[in-house]
């Protein structure tokens, strides 16, 4: 599960070595109260502004999230399309998109609309597939191999 306050105080380590919440806003194309906010621990970011940090400050998803205590060191690879990355990792897991359902609660049109690409989870919902799975939220979004 994610910790909200670790997400923000890790968010304001990384935000303090590099700049300001302003000029990360400016260069992510993201409101500057968004940033504010999350620094603050008001919610999570969406999967997008996630995937934007962590591209920013190439570091772990995971770690950012504070779901491991330490940042992984390793290089990360370009995010695929979430769509293609999803029927990917269910392969590789041999889960089938009915399993993944009934497993996880999730509804049928939530995961057409994930393997379609018409949408991509929350963060709160990669991190329950990731723990379904038993993967980190890197791998789940082809960070890591």
């Amino acid at each position: 599960m994610v910790n909200l306050s670790k997400f923000s105080e890790r968010l304001r380590e990384c935000v303090s070595e590099e700049g300001s919440a302003a000029q990360l806003a400016k260069e992510l194309h993201v409101a500057r109260s968004t940033i504010f906010e999350l620094m603050r621990g008001s919610f999570l970011p969406s999967t997008r502004v996630l995937i934007l940090l962590v591209e920013h400050f190439r570091c772990s998803a995971d770690y950012l999230l504070g779901l491991v205590e330490f940042p992984k060191g390793c290089e990360f690879k370009e995010i695929l399309p979430f769509s293609d990355r999803l029927r990917e990792v269910l392969h590789l897991f041999s889960v089938t998109q009915y399993r993944l359902e009934k497993d996880t609660g999730f509804s049928g049109a939530i995961v057409y609309g994930w393997l379609s690409g018409r949408s991509i989870p929350s963060v709160d919902s990669l991190v329950r597939l990731a723990e379904y799975l038993g993967c980190s939220v890197d791998f789940l979004l082809g960070r890591e191999r």
